[in-house]
């Protein structure tokens, strides 16, 4: 069975970024993982759940303390 994809223009739409923003920060890195087939990127659902799960935050003060351990 296939699992669960989203395009670039999908993942970017979830989060409110223009295609060019989700490109960027593709290449930067700032994208959960990706799978490029021929010239189509795809994000499996379950990657980007994943991702969104390690970036939950309660306070600012969550945030500060995971990247000063990281």
């Amino acid at each position: 069975m296939l699992e669960p994809v989203i395009t670039n223009r999908e993942l970017a739409a979830r989060y409110g970024w223009k295609p060019q923003t989700e490109r960027a920060n593709r290449i930067k890195g700032q994208t959960p993982p990706y799978v490029k087939v021929g010239n189509r990127i795809l994000y499996r659902v379950a990657d980007v759940l994943a991702w969104e799960s390690v970036r939950h935050y309660t306070s600012t003060a969550d945030e500060r303390v995971r990247r000063a351990s990281a």
